[in-house]
């Protein structure tokens, strides 16, 4: 998972490992013409998907190793690689506690599905990397395990008594910082979180996954003039649209607006970035 991914990496930089592509500095100089998508939706599963999306639909070569397809990945994707959805690879993952907890498949893979952990094996060898030889998962989890062992606990800040609330929303740095409206607070849907959960039709059928309506202060929609039942919709500074309906929500500030991350908009808009409202 996405934590292990960040001490295995902080592990590799601790004892100076070069990784395989561009590094971060060289990647905002020179954009990668070949970008690699692995397990994620981009659309969905970044928090800057608008900028992440144009970077990728200007790429040569975009490849999806991926569980399942979306509308959004087959809009962006050359090339698929099948890969096993956890219960079917197993593995480590580590917890917001810094804890690694080890499960082993459920089930066989399907046809010529494999587990991630063979495909980055094989992708090792293809690109010349070294220490690759493990053959099993347990061989796979143990190497994993050596490289992050004695690492503090990742999340410092959870579940200690001197963490502090900040007082104020981080504002995106944009030029939309002068525009007038509403900061976007975009809290991400419980069962939106990854593609296993978005792919669960049980779960899909749930209140929490329901299609998203804009939460505003009742200040906010006086201020609008807006309508019982009508529809709105919200507008970037770079010029994207998307109509909803709306609530009202006396918890929400009045100067910020309410709608859930983890759906399609997610890919126009930014969290806290400054949008404002149009009546449709």
């Amino acid at each position: 998972n996405a934590l292990g991914l960040s001490l295995l990496m902080e592990n590799a930089q601790a004892s100076e490992t070069q990784a395989v592509g561009d590094t971060p500095s060289s990647s905002t100089e020179k954009p990668a013409s070949v970008h690699l998508l692995w397990g994620i939706d981009p659309a969905l599963d970044c928090v800057t998907a608008p900028t992440r999306l144009n970077e990728l639909a200007s790429s040569e070569c975009v490849i999806a190793a991926t569980a399942f397809r979306s509308p959004s990945l087959d809009r962006l994707a050359h090339i698929y690689w099948p890969i096993a959805p956890l219960y079917e690879s197993g593995g480590s993952l580590v917890n917001m506690e810094g804890r690694i907890q080890t499960m082993k498949p459920a089930s066989p893979c399907t046809d010529e599905v494999k587990p991630g952990w063979k495909v980055l094996r094989v992708l090792g060898n293809v690109w010349g990397l070294t220490d690759l030889g493990f053959e099993t998962l347990d061989a796979a989890s143990k190497a994993a395990k050596a490289q992050i062992a004695g690492i503090d606990t990742p999340c410092p800040s959870l579940n200690q008594e001197n963490w502090v609330c900040p007082q104020e929303a981080p504002i995106a740095k944009s030029p939309e910082s002068t525009l007038k409206g509403y900061v976007h607070i975009a809290p991400l849907s419980v069962y939106r979180t990854d593609a296993l959960s978005r792919e669960a039709e049980a779960l899909q059928k749930t209140a929490a996954s329901a299609p998203p309506t804009v939460r505003l202060h009742p200040d906010v929609i006086q201020e609008n003039q807006l309508r019982p039942d009508q529809a709105i919709t919200l507008v970037s500074a770079r010029g994207s649209r998307f109509t909803c309906g709306y609530q009202p929500d006396s918890s929400v500030p009045s100067g910020s607006l309410v709608l859930n991350a983890g759906f399609e908009h997610s890919a126009l808009f930014m969290p806290y970035e400054v949008l404002t409202i149009e009546g449709a």
